[in-house]
């Protein structure tokens, strides 16, 4: 696979939907989230391609109209591309299926708590303070790349550009 070669979007789901799986599964095993909150409880799509990218993300993780946690993203990512966006949005996954997180547009609950959300561009973005659904996402996403890339060698390759990654 070279970082920049592109696949059919029914290989591309599987992709994404493997790793999701394992993403929630270590989240589970580390006591993140409990297994029963996350299986068969979720589901990706990748269609949603101009809304992402009026948003300013290339994937992001939300609740659809009928109250199930999903995770989208763009549909022209590479391979790489969409493997580092898995790590934090799957984050953000286990967040909402554990009802933690309930984005909305505007504000977002998070524990309870209305929150403001903050443009992607703010530098307050990621903070503790501001947004802290994002800060949580960002540590434990770190650990689920260091993991997987472990478990998984073969899907490790620089990724020091940002691609973008935004939730």
């Amino acid at each position: 696979m070279s970082e920049g070669q592109k696949y059919d979007s029914s290989y591309m789901k599987e992709i994404v939907d493997t790793l999701v799986g394992r993403c929630l599964g270590f989240l589970a095993d580390q006591g993140f989230v409990r297994r029963d909150q996350v299986e068969h409880n979720w589901y990706t799509r990748c269609d949603m391609d101009e809304r992402l990218a009026n948003s300013g993300f290339v994937a992001g993780a939300s609740i659809d109209n009928v109250g199930r946690p999903v995770m989208a993203y763009a549909s022209n990512l590479s391979v790489q591309a969409i493997i580092y966006a898995i790590f934090h949005e799957s984050v953000h996954l286990a967040q909402i299926c554990k009802q933690d997180y309930v984005p909305g547009k505007g504000v977002s609950i998070w524990k309870g708590i209305e929150k403001k959300n903050l443009p992607h561009d703010d530098p307050n973005y990621f903070s503790l303070d501001y947004q802290p659904w994002e800060h949580e996402a960002c540590e434990w996403a770190e650990r689920l790349q260091t993991a997987l890339y472990k478990q998984y060698p073969e899907i490790e390759k620089p990724m020091r550009t940002g691609a973008g990654l935004k939730s």
